[in-house]
């Protein structure tokens, strides 16, 4: 489609406007990057929605809990599920010849609280009492003689200021759509943004499942029980609902993602650059999208596309992405991720976080091992490590040794102790040689004993914690060795 624009310069009044053409068949069709709002848009997730479907369409809906860091996707199939023509128009078998299912999406992000302070129980219920009568008026359904009166207690909630009326009013709404033959299922989207509730939030919302037709979807960065923890006491609220973390997208659902936008335009993209730039991005739909952006404007610009190109217009963005998941892991996550990407030591805390980093979509089985997932991510991880080990090394230059940053001036004899180690880094030297070495040219040589109080000496100026070092490391039964 061909459009035209005038463009409005510094012209005299007789002067026509001057025009130019914009060709809208070359817009960038992967330009959106908020959460997908149209089910047109949405690509993938087959195995998720049909997770998910199977449980809230039940005779009997369940609840379900959707996990995974930022810019996995857990929006976007939040949005999906509870549009009209999303899940219902890709999968109609799951609403056939039930009651009527109301599906509302609910952003718990959006709840009004004063800054630094954290929602009320009846701020969180008013919220969603709003959210609910929003979609049911929007489908008509107050105007069912039966649930009329829904009408009064939306009214009546949003002047209720106390706990117990906004309860009854939540609870009267509820049961009455219950008693109209609806079943109720909220997606509760940004659950980490309101989960310091009261005790009393979690029993409420419990019983609402257990007495109506009432189910609960929430998407959050961690499990629920990681989340609505009561000081050591698992939430009442846990207990009946499914968990489901969001993974990186199947080969094929990423190809579509790539491939589709540009397909509808009558762009084709080489079947070879597909599978490197699956490979680059390691099929994270975020990055996969931001690839497919990048891949248009060389394009459109007549430039060559190459994986080169579209890496280096893609790192930008993806910073971004991969600081934000470095925000939301912790550091023995961090610490496994930086042992994948390079030769360290694998502590207890490091293999112990592997299972964890593969449930949250950090990494990939590849031959036979596990690896961060997509080149540009390892990219990043290798530079992050790389960075953080010239920040943290040691450094000797004569008797200065600098240790974080910090310059640190020693002595004679720990100056000799700790040249002799630098220039056998990563060895074992053994407490004869390090004893030549300091005192060779003492007729007197002090045994081992002083040979271990100068080696603490050492250490108190090197490490963190002399007890446990970190640099200067004792070998049992033969000296010592200073850790690469």
């Amino acid at each position: 489609m061909i459009q035209q624009v005038s463009r409005i310069t510094n012209r005299r009044k007789d002067q026509q406007p001057e025009i130019f053409m914009i060709d809208t068949n070359t817009l960038n069709p992967y330009l959106e990057r908020t959460p997908v709002a149209d089910p047109a848009n949405f690509h993938g997730r087959t195995a998720d929605v049909r997770w998910v479907l199977e449980r809230i369409t039940a005779p009997r809906p369940q609840c379900c809990s959707i996990t995974g860091l930022p810019r996995i996707g857990k929006t976007s199939l939040l949005r999906f599920i509870a549009h009209p023509e999303g899940a219902r128009g890709r999968a109609p078998g799951f609403f056939r010849d039930l009651a009527p299912l109301l599906i509302v999406y609910v952003d718990l992000a959006l709840v009004s609280v004063a800054p630094g302070t954290r929602p009320s129980s009846e701020a969180v219920v008013r919220h969603l009492m709003r959210a609910i009568h929003r979609e049911v008026r929007c489908q008509g359904l107050a105007d069912d003689p039966d649930l009329t009166v829904l009408d009064q207690y939306a009214a009546r909630a949003r002047s209720a200021s106390d706990w117990p009326e906004v309860r009854e009013l939540f609870t009267d709404y509820v049961y009455t759509l219950d008693g109209g033959g609806y079943r109720l299922v909220l997606l509760l989207d940004e659950l980490d943004s309101t989960t310091a509730w009261d005790p009393q939030m979690a029993y409420f919302l419990r019983s609402l499942v257990m007495q109506t037709n009432t189910a609960y979807v929430t998407a959050s960065l961690e499990p629920l029980f990681e989340l609505l923890d009561e000081h050591g006491r698992v939430s009442p609220l846990y207990n009946i609902f499914s968990t489901h973390a969001l993974g990186l997208l199947p080969p094929e659902e990423a190809r579509e993602l790539l491939c589709a936008p540009a397909a509808r335009v009558g762009v084709t993209w080489p079947p070879g650059l597909v599978e490197q730039v699956l490979s680059l991005t390691g099929r994270h739909p975020d990055l996969v999208k931001m690839a497919g952006s990048a891949m248009w404007e060389l394009h459109t610009k007549g430039e060559l596309l190459t994986l080169e190109a579209i890496a280096a217009r893609v790192r930008p963005d993806a910073d971004g992405l991969f600081r934000s998941i470095w925000r939301h892991v912790s550091e023995g996550e961090r610490e496994a991720l930086g042992v994948l990407v390079s030769d360290g030591v694998h502590s207890l805390a490091a293999l112990a976080a592997l299972p964890r980093l593969q449930s949250r979509a950090l990494t990939v089985d590849q031959n036979g091992g596990t690896a961060p997932f997509g080149t540009l991510f390892t990219g990043w991880l290798r530079e992050r490590v790389r960075q953080a080990r010239d920040q943290a090394d040691l450094q000797l230059d004569g008797r200065w040794v600098t240790v974080e940053g910090q310059r640190i001036q020693l002595t004679p004899t720990e100056a000799r102790l700790a040249t002799y180690l630098f220039e056998r880094r990563g060895q074992t030297c053994n407490r004869a040689d390090l004893i030549q070495a300091i005192w060779g040219d003492e007729e007197l040589k002090p045994d081992s004993k002083v040979l271990d109080t100068t080696v603490q000496r050492l250490r108190e100026k090197i490490e963190r914690d002399r007890a446990n070092p970190d640099w200067l490391i004792t070998v049992r039964g033969e000296g010592y060795t200073l850790r690469e």
